[in-house]
């Protein structure tokens, strides 16, 4: 026996309960930020009005811009 009073093989199973226990700590950590970071994110949404992005929509007058020699027409697969 050690001067410790733990054998070899019970110093190697309190180890990897040890390890089990920082694993799980760890594993437990980064889900509460998930979930903590997720529902302040929700809140923050909810204040602000969707956003719909800004296209530029061409009307009839508007011709479009020259092609380069290498772009195809938009129909060209319907040919």
């Amino acid at each position: 026996m050690n001067p410790t009073g733990v054998n070899e093989s019970d110093g190697f199973a309190i180890a990897m309960i040890v390890m089990l226990a920082v694993s799980m700590l760890v594993v437990f950590s980064i889900i509460f930020s998930i979930f903590r970071n997720t529902a302040r994110r929700s809140k923050e949404l909810e204040d602000e009005p969707p956003v719909s992005p800004q296209i530029p929509k061409k009307t009839a007058g508007q011709k479009e811009k020259p092609k380069e020699p290498w772009e195809r027409d938009s129909d060209w697969w319907k040919k």
